[in-house]
């Protein structure tokens, strides 16, 4: 019996055939168990009705399924998410091609439907033999080189090659930082998480225009401390390859406005303010914002010596007085706050307590560049009974002459 020989082809075919049979037996698996675990969601929901209504919500039991449809849900959009995947048809591929392909996903990880895929240079010029690719339902895109029309014998000479998203209106939504090399029989994969971005009518790049890149606010230098009428330097970068025209505008939060990336202000008052830097350009706009704090000129006021009586008998006044800076710049307001209720202005001043107790009194000087406090005790003390009041008068040596001939008794 004689030994058959396939031929290559043949044999290349059969392969072939044998993988996209694992695929459709894949994605069947998958499907299978998507109904499985429907089943399960469905009898789990049913239990957890039942010992809802016998134990209550807050039951670990109910608590414990609940984690576990919580969880099941996310495997089960997962799970549709890989069966539309695995239904993807992959175009073949050999040694004499180079592929590109791979999705774009939102940030829930479902794919973004009609955005255009193409490669440009660093100079983001778009390298047109490439060609381009629209991402499809499952935001997969596929790019093969050469097309199916002719096979080079030889690498084609591409420089580095940077994958690009766009819109339906150019703008660039990605852009890769790392480039790659079209090297024939090599397949690339790109998988790119966008943000909450949709997608639309998947056109070819422009052959005259490169992909517009929208303007970015990438760093905002401000001072954070000044004095009034003290000039500060303002600046800010923006990326190099945002798309002209780029105009720019500067809110210092006091009413004025500048344009450019670098601006002077100087604030003629004394505050908290919100600096915000804004920069446009035919995609859009992106802004940041940083706080400056102004402070007033001259000296500040400082309390330097505060005299209170340690203590004090009921209704009993008592001398307060203050000492402050001399160059302290007018004009300088003061406090006394006597811990009961009662408050007085000035250096110096005089205060009764009604009830007995412990006290802070506190002082607080205040002008226009700011304030300084001191605090201090007074203990108020109960006066003796005016029965015993007498007693105060006797020598001592009346009550210890008969004490001590008591005491020897």
């Amino acid at each position: 019996m004689s030994d058959r020989t396939i031929p290559n082809p043949d044999m290349i075919g059969r392969i072939d055939s044998t993988f996209t049979q694992l695929d459709q037996q894949r994605t069947q698996g998958l499907e299978r168990l998507q109904q499985i675990q429907a089943v399960q969601n469905t009898a789990l929901v049913r239990e957890q009705q039942r010992l809802t209504a016998k134990y209550g919500a807050e039951h670990p039991r109910v608590q414990k399924i609940n984690a576990r449809l919580i969880y099941n849900q996310g495997l089960e959009r997962e799970l549709s998410q890989e069966i539309e995947r695995s239904k993807i048809d992959v175009p073949q591929h050999d040694r004499n091609t180079w592929q590109g392909h791979g999705f774009v996903l939102d940030n829930n990880r479902v794919g973004i439907q009609g955005l255009t895929i193409s490669f440009v240079d660093e100079q983001n010029n778009w390298i047109r033999a490439l060609g381009y690719a629209c991402t499809n339902q499952q935001g997969y895109f596929s790019i093969l080189y050469p097309p199916r029309t002719g096979q080079p014998s030889s690498s084609p000479d591409f420089p580095p090659i940077f994958l690009t998203v766009t819109d339906a209106n150019q703008r660039v939504l990605h852009r890769e930082r790392t480039s790659r090399v079209v090297k024939l029989g090599a397949i690339e994969f790109w998988r790119i998480i966008l943000g909450d971005e949709n997608g639309g009518t998947c056109d070819p790049p422009h052959p005259d225009k490169p992909p517009r890149q929208a303007v970015q606010v990438q760093r905002l230098n401000v001072p954070t401390q000044l004095t009034v009428d003290q000039p500060g330097n303002f600046s800010a970068r923006i990326n190099d390859d945002a798309t002209p025209p780029v105009t720019s505008r500067w809110d210092f939060g006091d009413g004025a406005t500048a344009t450019g990336l670098t601006a002077t202000h100087a604030y003629a008052k004394a505050g908290n303010y919100t600096v915000s830097f804004t920069v446009t350009n035919p995609v859009g706009s992106n802004a940041r914002t940083a706080p400056v704090t102004v402070n007033p000129t001259g000296k500040g006021v400082q309390v330097l010596k505060m005299d209170v009586p340690s203590s004090l008998a009921i209704n009993q006044p008592g001398n307060f007085s203050a000492r402050i800076n001399d160059d302290a710049t007018p004009p300088v307001t003061s406090r006394w706050d006597f811990g009961d209720g009662a408050t007085a202005t000035g250096l110096t001043t005089t205060h009764a307590y009604a009830k007995a107790g412990n006290y802070t009194v506190s002082f607080t000087a205040t002008n226009p560049v700011g304030s300084d406090a001191r605090t201090g005790r007074v203990l108020v003390r109960k006066e003796f009974p005016k029965v015993y009041r007498w007693l105060l008068w006797i020598p001592p040596t009346l009550i210890l002459i008969p004490l001590y001939y008591f005491l020897k008794a």
